[in-house]
């Protein structure tokens, strides 16, 4: 390609300010077209200005020759973005104050009709797999626009890391490194493409590759463990591969893999030879299983007590809560808790919702107070989705109960009845707690002669005789006194709820002909 001949680009490209170009080109770089060189073995673009009457020189922005007026696209380094070409060999000729002048500036971009290019081929068989090195933060030059942002590693300023490479999903055929953004081009994918090959992974481990054990693996030295998730031990049926770091942490249906990856990551100055070959893990670990409890939380679990002959979770809810927002959430717990490794066991193979047991309606944040009830009662999270993999036997949903102090009373807000009313008086039925007694009082006198209909949600206060209510004047008040003995625990409460009544509603009486 001739510069002249290159198209026109009317956009500021990304350099550094007192750069001042003549021309300024845009390049683009057709993979299809050079994948029938390659034969899909090597990616490698290189570049080389022609033999031209005047001598083309080619800078970078350090005011350093590239060498050879060379520079590569590769799985080891890539030096596309803006490229200066000027004409004039003297440094001193192109300077004008702290102004650099150049003759051209070229934007080279890479574009591939799939949008993913393939540095080479690496084999796996089932649940064998091979590591490599994917390029790091380091693999693009700072200038022109184009940013590179590998997959798996939050930070990496290295130029490479090594990672196992895998299907993430079933029947891939490419792993992804990295996703390179380039100016008006979608986002170009940088990786190796996969090859489903048992005879292919014998010939690079020389029949030598390690069986699953289930013993601990210990790495040695400067190797990598890493830890496989399958698509039956994640919620989102996908495969994953995470880098264990010192506080490693352990997930459900792991397997731990160790590889000595130094020899894939280290840098080549420019690649004359044989790539490295993928390198063969020297142990896998089956991780071993763990069984635990899926617990409703306010935030922490310090206030958090159980009851070990009834296996109850109770949190008492004091005075000093009150009137605070708690965070409601849920925890996997393992043992007594205190294995940290194991604080995130569960995470990828359940999702879940904190729910109230007797409605069955999720919840947010909670607030205490002192008359209002609501609040209080026994709570559970509930497994919404769950991995193939995870049997009931190996997590188990449990109840917390959120009780109030021992013989605290709630004076709930006054109820107001009508002729038109279709509620009766009552007590709650609670979930966490038996009522033990009430009271009916009127005028300061025990009204005893009442029914109790039990529904699923109220116990209801059905007056045998209507005398009982007779309205001397235009509006009388009933007082109902609940009582109630939380089992196991011992700890008492009462509810207290009055009410007003305009006229004897009609509801009422029909349920004294029943």
């Amino acid at each position: 390609m001739k510069l002249e001949k290159l198209i026109e680009s009317n956009d500021t490209f990304e350099v550094p300010k007192n750069v001042i170009f003549q021309y300024q080109k845009i390049a683009y770089i057709d993979f299809d077209e050079l994948k029938e060189f390659i034969n899909d073995s090597k990616f490698e673009i290189s570049f080389y200005p022609s033999e031209t009457s005047k001598p083309l020189t080619n800078y970078n922005f350090n005011e350093v020759n590239t060498g050879g007026n060379e520079f590569l696209c590769n799985w080891n380094e890539c030096d596309i973005g803006v490229k200066i070409f000027d004409y004039r060999e003297n440094y001193k000729t192109r300077r004008y104050k702290k102004r650099i002048f150049y003759d051209y500036a070229v934007l080279f971009l890479v574009k591939s009709k799939t949008n993913k290019i393939s540095f080479f081929e690496i084999p796996y068989y089932k649940e064998m797999f091979l590591a490599h090195s994917c390029p790091g933060e380091g693999y693009i030059h700072e200038y022109g626009g184009i940013k590179y942002h590998n997959m798996h590693l939050s930070v990496s300023n290295d130029y490479k890391f090594g990672v196992p490479i895998f299907p993430t999903n079933i029947n891939d055929n490419f792993f992804t490194c990295g996703i390179l953004e380039q100016p008006s081009l979608p986002k170009l994918h940088l990786g190796f493409k996969l090859k489903d090959s048992h005879k292919d992974i014998m010939k690079i481990s020389k029949k030598n590759y390690p069986d699953s054990l289930e013993r601990t693996c210990n790495k040695k030295g400067n190797e990598k463990e890493f830890q496989y998730l399958d698509e039956n031990s994640q919620v989102d049926e996908k495969r994953s591969m995470m880098l264990i770091e010192d506080n490693k942490y352990v997930h459900f249906g792991g397997k731990n893999y160790i590889f000595d990856t130094s020899i894939v990551e280290q840098r080549q100055e420019r690649i004359n030879g044989d790539i490295p070959s993928p390198v063969v893990p020297r142990c896998i670990e089956k991780t071993k299983t763990y069984y635990g409890e899926l617990l409703p939380t306010l935030g922490d679990t310090k206030n958090i007590f159980k009851k070990v002959s009834s296996n109850i979770y109770y949190q008492i809810i004091t005075k000093n809560d009150y009137d605070k927002e708690f965070e409601a959430k849920c925890l996997t717990r393992i043992g007594d808790g205190k294995d940290k490794s194991l604080y995130k066991y569960f995470s990828k193979a359940i999702k879940y919702s904190m729910i109230k047991s007797d409605t069955k309606e999720e919840v947010g944040n909670m607030k205490f107070q002192e008359n209002n009830f609501e609040a209080y009662g026994a709570y559970s999270c509930e497994i919404t989705h769950k991995a193939k993999l995870l049997t009931n036997d190996i997590i188990r949903e449990r109840e917390l109960y959120l009780i109030p102090e021992n013989n605290h009373s709630f004076k709930l807000q006054k109820q107001k009845f009508d002729k038109s009313s279709k509620q009766h008086i009552s007590c709650k039925v609670l979930h966490f707690a038996n009522i033990e007694s009430f009271e009916v009082v009127k005028d300061n006198v025990v009204i005893s002669n009442v029914e109790v209909k039990k529904s699923k949600t109220e116990y209801l206060i059905i007056f045998k005789d209507m005398d009982d209510l007779t309205l001397y004047d235009e509006s009388t008040s009933i007082k109902l006194t609940c009582h109630y003995d939380v089992p196991d625990i011992k700890n008492k409460f009462t509810l207290t709820q009055n009410y007003e009544i305009n006229t004897i509603p009609d509801y009422w009486i029909s349920f004294m002909d029943k």
